[in-house]
């Protein structure tokens, strides 16, 4: 038996994780399938592209707000708290949190007061809706920092009842926006703004003490040794990637309209659903750093975490390809035309765990310059194929430039890892044969399911 089975530990971690992370994540696809489709029953088509602009809007701002460097740092804060290093985790956390005050302060400051700037790329109703969400960037810094504390610490079960109560709090303030003060787009964006500045104020008794404590002095270094090591190729990175991300609605809505944007917004944000089924990565990139630095340890879990979210994906994947157009044909059939386009964009569902556990391998070997540029090229090809595509095929055309994007980014991240680090090459062998390995796995689950049934 390998060393990775006898490693009870990571199994456990990765085992209470993932059931965890699943039934969090099934509480959250409940709850935010409920909250889109009452959106969308209450908006026409072109509202809910206004919306979705809106989003998109508010989504480019938050490229300033260095979103990537939080998985860096979850990652660096895990194996400090593995090594018993609390003291440099807990310094690191106080960084984090006052970096990223300052910046939420200084973005608000700007969206409130640079309107003429923002007018030479935005509509008079896109800056009006982003003035709204900008109330975020108050609260978003101590979101994000619970999440990092939880997370770095594999507190598996509050990260997910975070996630859940923050999910819970803006549907309730959707229904009241909706159906109490009879609100459009303005109610639901503030719902949302709403549920970011309360949630955390719940949550801030499950914080690690030792936070707000003297005895461990405050300095920002290994904050910004983190920055200076990893930061900016992170920072550059998730930069490149929300850019794309985000204009890619403003590149629709373009070439084709406001209306093709809300068709797209829903079968992208129905594949959201289907990729986001088991949230992996929250699991993944904690775990698998706490084992950086066992090549054959990662090995692998590199083989066998490909080997096993292939399958499961599949099923996944075709349950939502036969289930999602019955739904939208029978309760939301202003709708329907975007099921062409969520048939497309499934092509490509069947491949999120590999997509998951090559961005958790990135982070836990700290190799963030080969992912900027690997994102890079990615974004490269955004700006070359979705204009040929819209042009070619109207909005059918966006759906075939995300799914071709996608497959030729997650070649060069894995040529990418396998440059660097070539010990972790894989053979077809290993997908097609059922060895010792899966018989122990299969074993261990069989006993487990057993031992619960009873």
């Amino acid at each position: 038996m390998t060393d990775v089975l006898r490693n009870r530990t990571f199994l456990r971690r990765v085992g209470e994780g993932f059931a965890w992370a699943s039934g969090g994540s099934f509480v959250l696809k409940i709850i935010g399938m409920a909250i889109t489709f009452l959106i969308i029953a209450r908006l026409s088509l072109h509202e809910y592209g206004t919306y979705q602009l809106s989003l998109a809007a508010w989504g480019l701002s938050l490229t300033f707000f260095f979103q990537g460097i939080n998985q860096v740092a979850i990652a660096q804060s895990a194996r400090r708290h593995k090594d018993g290093d609390y003291a440099s985790m807990i310094q690191l956390g106080r960084g984090l949190l006052f970096f990223k005050i300052i910046v939420g302060i200084l973005l608000w400051t700007f969206i409130h007061f640079a309107s003429p700037i923002l007018s030479r790329y935005y509509s008079g109703d896109i800056i009006q809706l982003l003035g709204i969400l900008s109330w975020t960037f108050l609260a978003i810094p101590l979101s994000e920092f619970i999440r990092f504390d939880l997370s770095s610490r594999q507190r598996f079960a509050e990260q997910s009842l975070f996630d859940v109560a923050e999910e819970f709090i803006r549907g309730a303030g959707i229904l009241a926006a909706l159906f109490v003060f009879r609100s459009g787009i303005e109610g639901l964006l503030w719902a949302m703004v709403i549920s970011i500045a309360i949630t955390p104020l719940f949550f801030l008794p499950f914080i690690k003490a030792d936070y707000f404590r003297l005895k461990i002095a405050f300095t920002l270094r290994p904050f910004w040794q983190l920055i200076f090591d990893q930061g900016v190729w992170v920072v550059l990175q998730k930069y490149v990637r929300l850019s794309e991300k985000h204009l890619r609605l403003f590149v629709v809505q373009y070439f084709v309209g406001r209306e093709a944007v809300a068709l797209f917004a829903i079968a992208e944000k129905l594949l959201t659903y289907v990729m986001g089924i088991v949230p992996m990565q929250n699991i993944l990139i904690p775990a698998i750093s706490a084992e950086a630095g066992d090549q054959d340890r990662l090995k692998t879990i590199l083989e066998r975490g490909i080997k096993y979210s292939l399958p499961f994906y599949f099923l996944v994947t075709l349950a939502a390809y036969i289930s999602a157009p019955i739904f939208l044909r029978y309760f939301f059939p202003q709708y329907l035309s975007a099921v062409p386009l969520f048939s497309i964009l499934l092509l490509y569902a069947p491949f999120t765990g590999v997509s998951l556990i090559l961005t958790s391998f990135f982070y836990s070997k700290q190799e963030q310059r080969a992912a900027f540029f690997a994102v890079l090229v990615r974004f490269g090809l955004f700006l070359v194929f979705a204009p040929i595509m819209l042009l070619l095929f109207g909005v059918i055309g966006i759906a075939i430039e995300y799914v071709i994007s996608l497959y030729l980014y997650n070649v060069l991240r894995y040529a990418s890892i396998v440059r660097i680090y070539p010990s972790l090459s894989l053979t077809w062998q290993v997908f097609t044969r059922f060895d010792s390995y899966d018989r122990a796995v299969w074993s261990r689950i069989k006993n487990r399911l057993t031992k619960r049934s009873k």
